[in-house]
């Protein structure tokens, strides 16, 4: 696979402002990523969205390259289950079985002080 080809199915598998007909950025006659610069729209809104498809890791090494970034991007630090270290989903506290553990848990310790008091 040559490197433009590698690139178009870059843009078109991530970018939303890339023209999927003609070629190029939506907002502009040309790319900035197609020819090498860094894209601000790219940046702020592609490359963070990235974590959340399991993504980061390509699309954040394939852009610095393409892009000539000598230093790496600040990438999103992936959250993780406190409990057990799973990764979570966005706007996630704990993970799916840790949350159940934790609702019976506190659920136990609710009914146990109940009783206690209707003695």
């Amino acid at each position: 696979m040559n490197k433009q080809v590698g690139l178009n199915i870059f843009l078109k598998s991530s970018c939303a402002n890339y023209d999927h007909y003609y070629g190029g950025c939506l907002f502009k006659k040309t790319c900035k990523v197609e020819q090498g610069e860094r894209c601000n729209y790219f940046e702020k809104a592609v490359l963070p969205t990235a974590m959340d498809i399991g993504q980061s890791k390509r699309l954040y090494s394939f852009y610095e390259k393409y892009c000539k970034i000598n230093k790496h991007l600040q990438k999103e630090q992936e959250r993780t289950c406190p409990d057990c270290g799973i990764g979570l989903r966005p706007h996630q506290k704990y993970c799916d079985k840790c949350n159940y553990k934790r609702r019976k848990k506190t659920q136990r310790e609710y009914q146990k002080k109940y009783r206690l008091q209707n003695r």
